[in-house]
């Protein structure tokens, strides 16, 4: 079973929160969240421009 706010496993015996989420439409979900909050891993909202990349060394 893995977290779904930072994607790491939730290990044997560790302690994680339960979540319902409902839908308008179609089925709800389960959510399982570290009970200790976690760190969310950094995600990348849109494209970066060339100009960006190369100046920042990628």
């Amino acid at each position: 079973m893995r977290c779904d706010r930072c994607g790491m496993p939730i290990l044997s015996g560790e302690a994680y929160d339960t979540h319902e989420v409902d839908q308008l439409t179609g089925a709800g979900a389960t959510v399982r969240l570290h009970a200790k909050l976690c760190k969310r891993p950094p995600t990348q909202s849109g494209p970066v421009s060339r100009r960006r990349r190369i100046r920042e060394g990628d």
